[in-house]
């Protein structure tokens, strides 16, 4: 479909917006989705229907940001136009769409392939049509638009192809044309001057070039305004088979002058205009080339490091999630690599240990006298490859003074109880040689999610945490986690004892011990999916659940991440945690949230898990998230009561779900998806959303240190998550994210040309490494692909 290129991030770089087709109702929507995979051919790449915001990252980079700044779904769409129509000094977006045969509706195509021996000639004439309106977004935030397509009068129905804008009765706003199918085109005259709204300045630059190109086109105009800087490139032809009018035209808000402005022609030369008034058209010349200065741009805080550095490759297997269980929201089996850095072999250099998959295996790497890393095949921990390794941990179990090693096993490709579920403990010889020591472990076989040590009963050595995701198979059902006691080197499970309110932590994703009371001792604090984060308060030894006294209860989401710092400088530890972020098609609220519904609906001995959302503060009515081909494969007794894609799409959950089976199902719901962080006052936690440039992607790493070195705390994020299935869009959209902070808790993101960390993979746990010669590394460890590796300047 259509493109457009503008500034729709008001920092003076120019981002791109493409357009698609996802459908915006859900009746719709739900009449259009057919059978999708998560495998497609080899030579294919993962198709997401919906349109694309790029955000320019600085450094080639870019972040797609459609569903956090609300613009991703505009239906059957074809030209987009960004322009400031209404003179406010910020962009607005308007998209045409409608369709006149719609080939997406799965009800005309079923009954087309059933009667393919039979089909009339005048067949495609009796596809469904779709006119529909027009879309017309303003911007309302620092990355979010609002569809104020009635206001704006453009609620015709129709079915809209090609735009175009121009300013045609001269009064100083852009005037809309757009050509429809099957009718005459339409003229909106822009009434913006005539409403006499104040503050509306604006002005109009026409560019002479030299010849052949007199209209100047291909350049690109810099102006500054009241210390804001506005940027945009001549290019008539834009949207989708349309021209606009080559003559500039710049909303300016309440500013009524231009201090300056810069031009790059299309040859490569530079001029330089003074200052002007507002509210005019002026014309800039193609002169003598204007030599300047060009400000040279700030070093990056960190620096990418070649892959040879660390050389360590995750490899997941081909496993398909919902072959097993098709309603699943996402894969379950996906959870690794674990990463720990520590002096494995006692040479006061720091070392790591990266986890691998199923049929791969966890690897040591020893640090070398210039900085590298070298894999050592013969540390003994590398004996495993048909387990999922999830996480890992160097600890000094046994207090001989040399790191040992917990490896925590996880994932869902295999049974419950299976042996390969069985944490592995290896005993460390003081060189970096490793002897399996299960023995000295609890025999439990649960599929697990982290470990992290602290000495909770303050006897000198370091008990252990140990996380348990989910019951391969019986998605959402968790598996309990633990709390193991180190008695002179054996690990005993004290946890029916000492800490029963773990056994239903939930699906924990990730877990800090920190003194969250400042009493000297080791509290816990844990992430879930489909919950809230969790608080454990230490008492002598023993963890008590202080959740819902805590302020963290009621923040259910899909938390998937955790660390501790004191980032606003008040003398306690306060909670940064991540979550699935708001670039997502369903945002949930507290009067409409996301749910899940949980029950043996079928009756078939399986677990069904429909995922849902409120379509309606008012009416709270709640409709599915997935289609109906995906929910009929799984609940085949369905198919009869909706034999239709039309039925199934204007069916809301209690049309799917009796009420009474509703009403005895076990339910979760979610009200947060933003990452942010929990402050602590006196033991009280109060949350707080992190900036948008955090929220583009779930946060799956989390490493508060201060990276800038100005005293304070900065947070460098880990994101991505590509283990949705087919029909939910994916959340890999972001680069990594870097967030200086101020001291009092607030912070301000860098973009990828100030940070210098991209991360677009998907990225998990990342740890600082401190060199030999002093520097310090960040190293990510990454799912399915090279763990990647910063030096820190």
């Amino acid at each position: 479909m259509g493109s457009e290129i503008a500034d729709l991030h008001a920092d003076g770089r120019l981002d791109i917006m493409s357009l698609d087709m996802l459908l915006e109702k859900p009746e719709r929507r739900m009449s259009q989705i057919g059978m999708m995979s998560i495998y497609g051919p080899f030579f294919d790449s993962t198709q997401r229907m919906n349109n694309a915001l790029h955000l320019n990252q600085g450094a080639g980079r870019f972040v797609n940001a459609a569903f956090l700044a609300g613009v991703a779904a505009t239906d059957w769409s074809w030209c987009v136009l960004a322009q400031d129509f209404d003179n406010d000094g910020s962009t607005d977006i308007v998209v045409t769409n409608g369709i006149k045969r719609d080939i997406g509706d799965q009800d005309w195509a079923y009954n087309l392939n059933v009667r393919m021996e039979k089909v009339p000639a005048d067949v495609y004439l009796q596809m469904p049509r779709s006119r529909l309106p027009n879309y017309f977004f303003t911007r309302t935030g620092e990355l979010s638009f609002t569809n104020v397509s009635a206001e704006q009068g453009l609620s015709d129905s129709l079915v809209s192809n090609g735009a175009a804008y121009a300013d045609l009765d001269n009064d100083g706003d852009l005037d809309l044309v757009i050509n429809n199918t099957d009718t005459v085109a339409f003229l909106y005259q822009n009434m913006t001057v005539e409403s006499g709204t104040a503050d509306r300045h604006w002005l109009r630059i026409q560019l002479r070039g030299e010849a052949p190109n007199h209209a100047g086109v291909g350049a690109r105009v810099t102006l500054w305004s009241n210390g804001r800087r506005i940027v945009q490139e001549n290019y008539p032809a834009r949207g989708y088979l349309s021209s606009s009018d080559p003559t500039m035209f710049v909303g300016l808000g309440a500013s009524r002058t231009i201090d300056s402005i810069h031009v790059v022609w299309s040859t490569g030369t530079r001029s330089r205009f003074g200052s002007f008034e507002a509210d005019q058209t002026i014309t800039l010349s193609q002169v003598e080339p204007v030599m300047w200065a060009m400000p040279a741009p700030l070093p990056s805080l960190m620096q990418a490091v070649p892959d040879t550095v660390v050389p360590f490759m995750h490899r997941e297997n081909r496993y398909d999630d919902f072959k097993r269980e098709r309603l699943v929201p996402y894969r379950t089996s996906q959870f690794g690599p674990g990463i720990a850095v520590g002096d494995v072999n006692g040479d006061k250099l720091d070392d790591l240990v990266l986890t691998g998959a199923k049929y791969s295996r966890t690897k040591v790497y020893l640090q070398t006298k210039t900085g590298a890393f070298r894999e050592a095949p013969e540390s003994g921990v590398s004996d495993v490859d048909d387990g999922e390794d999830v996480d890992v941990a160097l600890i000094d179990l046994d207090r001989d003074g040399d790191l040992d090693c917990y490896i925590v096993t996880g994932g869902t490709e295999f049974d419950a109880d299976d042996p390969e579920l069985a944490d592995r403990l290896y005993l460390n010889n003081g060189k970096g040689r490793f002897t399996r020591a299960d023995s000295l472990l609890p025999s439990h076989r649960t599929s697990g999610t982290c470990v992290r040590a602290a000495d909770v009963d303050r006897d000198g050595d370091l008990d252990l945490f140990v996380g348990g995701r989910v019951v391969p198979g019986r998605f959402p059902l968790a598996e309990p986690s633990r709390l193991y006691r180190n008695d002179d080197g054996r690990y005993v499970d004290v946890t029916e004892k000492q800490a029963p309110a773990l056994l239903s932590a939930g699906m924990v994703t990730d877990a800090v011990w920190f003194d969250a009371d400042r009493d000297g001792d080791a509290d816990l604090a844990v992430t879930t999916e489909w919950s809230s984060p969790k608080l454990y308060l230490n008492t002598n030894g023993s963890l008590a659940d202080a959740t819902p006294t805590s302020g963290v209860a009621g923040t259910n989401g899909l938390w998937s991440a955790i660390a501790a710092s004191d980032v606003d400088e008040d003398g306690d530890l306060d909670l940064v945690v991540g979550n699935v972020g708001l670039n997502t098609r369903y945002v949930p609220s507290f009067t409409k949230p996301v749910c899940m519904t949980v029950g043996d609906f079928d009756e078939n001995g399986s677990i069904d898990p429909i995922v849902s959302f409120v379509e309606s503060a008012e009416t709270q009515r709640e409709r599915p998230t997935r289609g109906r081909m995906i929910v009929t494969q799984h609940m085949p007794v369905l198919t009869r009561k909706f034999n239709t894609y039309h039925s199934y799409a204007v069916a809301s959950l209690n049309d799917i779900i009796p009420q009474a089976s509703i009403d005895t199902a076990v339910r979760y719901v979610l009200h947060e998806f933003a990452s942010g962080i929990l402050f602590n006052t006196n033991g009280s936690f109060a949350f707080t959303p992190l900036p948008a440039m955090a929220q583009v992607a779930p946060v799956h790493g989390i490493l508060a240190s201060d990276v800038n070195a100005d005293g304070h705390v900065d947070l460098v994020l880990s994101q991505n998550d590509r283990t949705p299935d087919g029909d939910v869009v994916g959340n890999d959209s972001g680069i990594g994210c870097v967030l200086l902070g101020d001291g009092k808790g607030a912070f301000t993101a860098l973009d990828a040309e100030r940070s210098g960390f991209v991360m677009p993979l998907m990225g998990r746990r990342l740890v600082p490494v401190r060199r030999a010669d002093g520097s310090t590394l960040i190293v990510v460890a990454v799912n399915d692909g090279p763990a990647k590796t910063f030096l820190l300047r």
